[in-house]
């Protein structure tokens, strides 16, 4: 009884609650989405909260409030979903006095009709702000440069209010960073640069601007461009009023709105117009400052902390498997920034990059200044990163097999399977032949999605191994090597904190050695150490090391699929893309059943290559002779007889730049290779003037001649660089003796 007597005492007390009941209308609301984020808030004579809530998409609203008696209240509607953060030029109020108030069924009730013009609700109307973009590692592979995508790391963006204190360094470096992806901050703001620095302007007020510098910055050159130094600018109605105060003549109040610094979106014709700093540059220049990535682990706003007064966390989203993220968020014109009401039609942008390396979260990148973001409605941002601490990827695993059950190897190195003729077991394409594979290969392969599933009893697992064939016909099961390569990747599930040591294999599964897990679509995957294979689509299995071979012989290289249990799969359905000679991928592609044969030729001896010159003496001197021309002799070999390629370059001097001389290539592989390369480019290398219209060498002239070697066998990366080799040479030219007496 005593718990029915509270519970009717809890009724009777709700129902003697006093609620707000309104209904907001938009002038010339017809056509636009209605969710404007607005909410509802009632206020005592006192400026009290007695209660809140979010208006609906049809404008209702109710409020529940505590309320005993009738008593005057104030409804407030605004963008803002804290009392605490609107002020009142963002909100809209309406009075109620105390005999408003109606009692229905015991409860006070007061209806609330609302209705907004266009100007009071237009600038509380969100806009959808997209920021995309690209990461990727810059890094050196061979000599060549490469990039990678760096894969599932967090992007934060940030709205900022900031001035420009990082220009000045940029401007001072600007012909260093002409046509560069990446500079380091470090370097760019080791030396003081040469112009005044600027002193940042406060968050403004805009009335501490003294109008007579305005007018005289007017006079000296453009109005517009003194008033874009304010980063958040007054409302352009504001803006109109005090330059049409300061009677500049010849400057309406339309046209003066019209020098707000963040205006309305561009036209489609101009969209591609610059903004901001990058503006003021010559197009020619900043086309080529377009890709230009400065990279920090600091945040600017720790560096330059006067430069980048306000930031707010507008944004938080990962990259994908190859690299690209895309975060979108609603944009209030309308908004608080340290207490003071801003508006601002669009934000200034500045990218946070986080990955987890070893476990530990890092900053590999935040903006430090990239103004060619800055206020703008979606923009596309392109980093390239060079620190080598950042782990990228090698893109994104292809689409699964059509069908169940189904399991291939595609590509050995960056070579589909379809141009290794099976025949032969070397890489065969139209105008190539007697191509043979080498050194640590890596393999591809793909799997239909019933074989990717992550729970345990769902896991599949695979078994890579080799065999010598000496003869005819397929060499015995207990021939057959396991590939033991290990394979470490970081893996996590999705927006999760990375393992950085997840073994795929080699690894036991219920006493089944040498097997490796098949990478499942539940969990993200970073591959360590795999920059330079960045070829989309397929998945990574292991990598082969060839080295067992010393020289060259045919080998057969098995796929096998086992279940969660470590059972062999027999009934597995293995898609036979092995070529036919042709280059071509077979159509239609036959499927084996158990386990799936290639044949790969592998060869693994070296190049052995020099170069001959016409020197004189072991100091590498040439004396100068009226003939123009010098011949040397380029010397490659190969046991196996494949030389694929060579070039010879030189330099002279001190330049470092190499001029190419000759290079020959042999589709087939050749060796030995001794040719001879005749040519005046050493000797004809001056500059052509009336006193030497032959351009030949004036003086005695150092050079470096480099020698370059291809092997005809396939790596990784097509084929085989043999690396270079160094020769020094000068040509010694004694001045002409004087006449005697």
């Amino acid at each position: 009884m005593a718990s029915e007597s509270s519970s009717g005492s809890q009724k009777s007390m709700k129902s003697r609650g006093a609620r707000i009941v309104g209904q907001v209308d938009l002038e010339e609301m017809r056509g636009v989405p209605r969710d404007l984020g607005l909410h509802a808030y009632a206020f005592d004579t006192q400026g009290e909260l007695l209660g809140s809530t979010k208006v609906g998409r049809n404008g209702s609203f109710e409020v529940a409030t505590e309320l005993r008696e009738p008593q005057d209240v104030t409804v407030v509607v605004s963008p803002a979903d804290d009392p605490k953060k609107f002020r009142g030029e963002a909100t809209y109020r309406q009075q109620y006095a105390a005999a408003d108030w109606i009692r229905e069924d015991n409860a006070l009730r007061l209806s609330a009709e609302i209705y907004l013009l266009k100007y009071i609700w237009w600038p509380w109307w969100p806009q959808r702000i997209c920021v995309s973009g690209h990461v990727r590692k810059v890094h050196n592979e061979d000599g060549h440069t490469e990039t990678c995508p760096v894969p599932y790391v967090k992007v934060e963006v940030f709205d900022v209010d900031r001035e420009w204190c990082w220009w000045d360094y940029i401007v001072a470096a600007l012909p260093d960073l002409l046509d560069r992806k990446v500079v380091r901050i470090p370097d760019l703001i080791k030396e003081r640069p040469p112009r005044f620095k600027r002193i940042p302007l406060p968050d403004p007020p805009p009335e501490l601007i003294n109008p007579r510098e305005v007018v005289a910055a007017a006079r000296m050159s453009d109005l517009g461009g003194y008033v874009s130094l304010d980063p958040q600018p007054l409302p352009p109605r504001e803006l109109a009023d005090s330059l049409v105060n300061m009677n500049i003549r010849g400057l309406a109040a339309g046209s003066a709105a019209g020098y707000n610094p963040q205006p309305d979106p561009p036209l489609p014709a101009m969209q591609f117009e610059r903004i901001g700093e990058m503006k003021s540059v010559a197009p020619a220049v900043a086309e080529r400052l377009d890709k230009l990535t400065l990279t920090s682990k600091l945040a600017p706003w720790i560096v330059w902390p006067g430069c980048f007064y306000s930031k707010e966390l507008v944004c938080t989203t990962y990259t994908n498997c190859s690299g690209y993220f895309e975060c979108c968020f609603d944009w209030y014109p309308w908004h608080l920034r340290n207490g003071r009401l801003r508006f601002d039609k669009r934000p200034d942008i500045v990218i946070k990059v986080t990955q987890v390396i070893g476990g530990v979260e890092h900053v590999i990148y935040l903006d430090p200044y990239t103004s060619t973001r800055w206020n703008v409605t979606n923009a596309h941002i392109d980093l390239f990163l060079d620190d080598e601490e950042i782990v990228c990827g090698s893109g994104c695993m292809g689409e699964p097999l059509p069908g169940e059950q189904m399991a291939t190897i595609l590509r050995i190195g960056a070579d589909p399977v379809w141009k290794i003729d099976q025949a032969s077991g070397m890489y065969h394409v139209p105008g190539t032949d007697n191509a043979a594979y080498g050194g640590s290969l890596y393999l591809f392969g793909a799997f239909s999605d019933d074989l990717l599933g992550g729970n345990v009893t769902e896991k599949t697992y695979y078994r890579l191994s080799y065999a010598e064939k000496t003869g005819p016909g397929t060499p015995p099961d207990s021939d057959f090597t396991p590939i033991r390569t290990q394979f470490m990747v970081q893996r996590a599930l999705p927006e999760g904190s990375f393992d950085p040591s997840y073994l795929i294999g080699p690894k036991p599964v219920n006493g089944t050695p040498d097997l490796y897990e098949v990478m499942d679509t539940d969990h993200w995957w970073i591959i360590d150490g795999f920059a330079g294979l960045t070829t989309p689509g397929d998945t990574l299995l292991a990598r082969w090391n060839t080295g067992f071979e010393v020289d060259e012989g045919d080998y057969i290289l098995r796929m096998e699929m086992f279940d969660w249990q470590g059972n062999k799969i027999t009934t597995m359905n293995f898609p036979d893309h092995g070529g036919d000679g042709s280059g071509a991928d077979p159509d239609p592609v036959p499927v084996v059943v158990d386990h799936l044969d290639l044949k790969v030729h592998i060869d693994n001896k070296k190049v052995e290559f020099s170069l001959g010159t016409p020197a004189t003496n072991p100091c590498g001197v040439v004396p100068w002779l009226p003939t123009p021309e010098l011949t040397f002799t380029v010397h490659a070999a190969q046991d196996n007889g494949r030389v694929h390629r060579w070039d010879l370059d030189f330099t002279k001097g001190v330049d470092p730049t190499r001029i190419n001389i000759h290079e020959d290539s042999y589709p087939t592989g050749q060796s030995p290779v001794n040719e001879d390369v005749t040519t005046n480019k050493l000797r004809l290398s001056e500059p052509v003037t009336p006193s030497n219209p032959t351009g030949d060498l004036q003086g005695t002239c150092a050079f470096a001649l480099i020698l370059h070697a291809w092997r005809h066998v396939r790596g990784n990366a097509g084929f085989i660089y043999e690396g270079e080799k160094i020769y020094a040479l000068a040509i010694e030219k004694c001045p002409v003796c004087p006449e005697c007496d």
